[in-house]
């Protein structure tokens, strides 16, 4: 259950506690957004009072009636702060409804208008628009709030996977580079078919930064297959043995040779370079990774 706080603006006694009555004990379904919406009514009796009370305290939706003695509901919304408007919408009430005032409310910043007298129907009915629209808009900045984390994390773990292949052909190159190898070019067919796969490797993530819209558009779906677990396990290895070696950390596997998984490849992938990496990275010189 959902609370939504109400405050309603009224210079009449009976009609303040009309609606707080009407409210208090109502529970509105909203299928749409699989959530139930009830309220917490507070009044104010003067226009003076009420904006005391939203910059303490600013009401989810605010019911304001135009006609009061002293401030008139529209004087009300022509004092609230714009940013105090965010997120609050503002039913205007009155007993003397017309087109322009109501035009001129809607500038103002009002969401909607209910006429006086109205029923309880009625003012259920406005009121639920009113919540759904709240509650619909708040899960809508959840969630892009919840896609801007993803992309984050998802660029983040981008990055974190460039950098062992980076390291890998990096070390190859070294390696041709002080001819470690031998002096002719045949002793370095080994190294650069595994700088090719290293490249092909960050070649597939580019692929993948790019798949990000569609991730976020709901369009890219998991491709799942039978996949081969040692082998990914030892191409795991193999990104990060130049390092190990340095550091005297031993890499050491064991697997049957026909352990496999159904899922997706390259999410597998990473799992199990983020595992092996880290295990080095924190790992102390002369450990070793099982």
């Amino acid at each position: 259950m959902e609370y939504l706080q109400v405050l309603v603006v009224d210079d009449e006694p009976g009609m303040r506690l009309g609606v707080q009555r009407s409210l208090n004990d109502a529970v509105i379904s909203l299928p749409d957004v699989q959530t139930e919406v009830g309220f917490r009514v507070n009044m104010a009796e003067s226009g003076e009072q009420a904006l005391e009370m939203i910059a303490a305290g600013r009401p989810d939706i605010l019911l304001l009636d135009h006609k009061m003695g002293g401030m008139s509901g529209l004087e009300v919304l022509d004092h609230i702060k714009a940013g105090q408007q965010d997120h609050m919408l503002t039913i205007m009430i009155t007993a003397y409804a017309s087109l322009e005032t109501a035009v001129t409310a809607i500038k103002q910043g009002a969401y909607d208008f209910l006429a006086k007298p109205f029923t309880p129907a009625e003012l259920k009915a406005t009121i639920r628009k009113a919540a759904e629209s709240l509650v619909v808009g708040r899960q809508a900045r959840k969630l892009a709030q919840e896609k801007r984390q993803v992309r984050f994390e998802f660029i983040s773990v981008l990055a974190h996977e460039l950098k062992s292949p980076l390291a890998a052909v990096e070390g190859y190159l070294n390696i041709m580079q002080q001819r470690a190898a031998g002096e002719r070019l045949s002793d370095y067919d080994n190294v650069i078919e595994r700088c090719i796969i290293r490249m092909g490797g960050m070649r597939k993530l580019i692929f993948d930064l790019l798949d990000l819209t569609r991730i976020e558009s709901g369009q890219k779906s998991r491709e799942f297959t039978c996949v081969h677990l040692p082998g990914l396990a030892w191409r795991a290895f193999e990104a990060v043995q130049l390092e190990a070696q340095k550091r005297g950390i031993s890499l050491n596997l064991r697997a049957a040779d026909d352990l496999s998984l159904y899922g997706d490849v390259g999410e597998l992938e990473i799992i199990f370079n983020n595992l092996v990496s880290n295990a080095v990275k924190y790992n102390r010189d002369g450990g070793k990774i099982d």
